[in-house]
This record gives structure tokens, C-alpha cells and sequence, in this order.
């Protein structure tokens, strides 16, 4: 099918629609279309309708960790707009026994919410909507920039402890929140369908969740007593479980049978001994690390259907 191109205003080329394709696109003056450039040329295809998730929250009564569980909740479902209603203009925060304004506190959340913005605010309600649509791609950035950000996080815990700088080491737990905000996004793109394999949906789940947890550890290990860190041993379980949190994205991402074979054996060599030693932390990442690295297994599986 060949189409003439008129011209308009001395610059702007136009083309008509067939209109066929108009009728059975169900395309309409003032839609909007896609034009996809490729090597062999130019794809138009109709802009797919969307329907839009919506979710009432009515947190009157909870208090602020209550609020941010129910919130970054339907976040992680996969929810495109959510309405939060509430009765009172404060919400008692058990954390620091205070009472807080609750506006404040909702924005500061959806703050954290990787593509979601406050769009309304009113007496007694909150209307946050997505203002960046969530696209397949992301995941797997974002994926990386979660192990980079954990292994940053172990890799300036560390440090700041062979280097007896408290106040580094106290600094280091605002990490936390970073590891968070990007485990929240991954969780919800896991729940809008990045993958269609239920086994892969299931394995990347586990994967985010423990490398959350790690970060976790170190973060109780940024509240340890001064005099604690000052423990030959325990620098030294520190510092090989920093070394096993690195090599963890190495063999993530670069995978096959003999770096699996030996990061096995590193998260063993890091377990055994601190669990003789009773440094329950180190033990933990090495059984964390183990588990990523089974999640890892599943996903190079090589699956294939046979009639």
C-alpha cells in the first residue's frame, strides 16, 4: 500500500491513514498513535488503553508505621492511583512517641516511591497517582543499581569500622533507605508483569528480598557498641563478609558452573566459622548470599517444552 506525502506549513510532512486500519484500530480524531522507527522503517500502531488500578485507603486510627506499610502496600501491588482518607490531622509515630502531621508524613513516603507523586491534598485525603509509567527495561537497571547499592553499603561499613570512624559508620545507615526505595519499585515491577514466567517472578522476588535483608544486617551492625567493633575477629568476619557481598553481583551477572562452584565454597568458608564464633550477622549474609545464589541456579535453568 502506497500513501502520498502532502506538505503543510513550508515543514511539516503528513501522511494519511488508511482507513481500514483507521475502523478496525477504532482510532479517532485527536488519539494519539505510536510511531516506532526501525532499520527497515516506521511502525504506527494504535496507543493500547490502560486501565487504571485505583485503591481507597482509609488509615484513620493507625499510627505512622501502620500508614507506611498500607501505603508503600498498594505501591508494590502495582497500583496506579491511591486515594488515602484519614480523620485527624496528626498520627502518633511509636518510633520517636511523637505525633506527626500526616500530610507531611504521606508525601514524605510517596517521596520514597519511585514514579509516584502527591497530586491532590485536601482536609481529610491524599490522591497520589503515577506520573511515570513503569517500563519493562527498568527492572533489570534498577535490579543492578540495588546490588551495586547493597554492595556499596557493606563496602563503606566496613571501612568506616577498619578505620575507627564512628560518625562514618553511624552516617552509612541512610543507605538503608536507598536499598529500600529501590527493593519497593523492584517488588512492584515484579507485580505488574516485567516477567510472565511464574518461576522467574518467584525467583527475583527472593533475590530482592534478601538482598533487602542483607542490607538489613548491616545496618544493625552501623548501631554496634564502639568498644565491639574494636575486636580483631570481628573486623576480620566484617571484612569477608563485605569481600562475599561483592562477589555476589560478579557471579550474579556473570554466571556459569565454576563461579557458582566457588562462591559456594567462599559463603561456607565465611558461615562456619562465625557460627562457631557466635557472629550471628556474618553467618546470616553468608545464608542470604546462599540463597541468592539457588535463586541464581533456577533462573539459568534451561527449560524447554516438548510436544
Amino acid at each position: 500500500m502506497r500513501r502520498k506525502i502532502i506538505q503543510l506549513a513550508g515543514k511539516t510532512l503528513v501522511v494519511s491513514l488508511p482507513s481500514k486500519w483507521v475502523k478496525s484500530s477504532g482510532v479517532r480524531k485527536g488519539d494519539e498513535i505510536e510511531l516506532v522507527e526501525s532499520e527497515k522503517g516506521l511502525l504506527i500502531a494504535p496507543v493500547e488503553n490502560k486501565n487504571v488500578v485505583k485503591s481507597l485507603l482509609d488509615v484513620s486510627g493507625l499510627n505512622s508505621s501502620l500508614v507506611w506499610h498500607y501505603v508503600t502496600g498498594a505501591y508494590v501491588r502495582g497500583v496506579d492511583e491511591i486515594d488515602v482518607r484519614f480523620s485527624d490531622s496528626q498520627i502518633f509515630n511509636p518510633r520517636t512517641k511523637k505525633s506527626v502531621d500526616i500530610v507531611a508524613f504521606i508525601s514524605d513516603v510517596v517521596a520514597s516511591l519511585i514514579g509516584m507523586e502527591v497530586v491532590r491534598y485536601g482536609a481529610n485525603f491524599c490522591i497520589v497517582k503515577e506520573v511515570s509509567e513503569l517500563k519493562k527495561d527498568e527492572f533489570d537497571t534498577v535490579l543492578k543499581r540495588l546490588f551495586f547499592t547493597v554492595c556499596t553499603f557493606a563496602g563503606d561499613v566496613i571501612n568506616a569500622v577498619n578505620e575507627k570512624n564512628i560518625v562514618a559508620l553511624k552516617n552509612s545507615v541512610h543507605l538503608e533507605k536507598t536499598v529500600n526505595r529501590l527493593c519497593l519499585f523492584c517488588w512492584r515491577a515484579l507485580n505488574r508483569g516485567v516477567f510472565s514466567n511464574p518461576a522467574e517472578v518467584a525467583s527475583f522476588y527472593s533475590v530482592v528480598s534478601l538482598l533487602e535483608e542483607i542490607a538489613d544486617v548491616y545496618a544493625r551492625v552501623c548501631g554496634f557498641d564502639e568498644k565491639v567493633l574494636k575486636t580483631a575477629e570481628l573486623k576480620a568476619s566484617l571484612n569477608c563478609s563485605a569481600q562475599v557481598v561483592k562477589e555476589l553481583y560478579d557471579v550474579f551477572y556473570d554466571f556459569n558452573k565454576k563461579k557458582c562452584v566457588e562462591f559456594y565454597a567462599r559463603c561456607c568458608e565465611l558461615r562456619e566459622p562465625s557460627v562457631k564464633k557466635g557472629f550471628v550477622f556474618a553467618a546470616s549474609i553468608a545464608d542470604k548470599c546462599l540463597s541468592i545464589l539457588s535463586a541464581r541456579v533456577v533462573l539459568s535453568v534451561d527449560v524447554r517444552t516438548e510436544a
